[in-house]
């Protein structure tokens, strides 16, 4: 296994779930409809 080393910068990301507001909730959320974006012939 490698070892996994830092850029040595420090990430806050404390103020992250304010900033979120409800997004950053635990709840369950229900699934997006997925769209077919391209036709493929087969």
């Amino acid at each position: 296994m490698m070892d996994q080393g830092t850029s040595g910068v420090d990430l806050d990301l404390s103020g992250l779930a304010s900033e979120l507001g409800e997004a950053a909730g635990a709840g369950y959320r229900a699934a997006q409809k997925r769209e077919r974006l391209v036709e493929v012939e087969r």
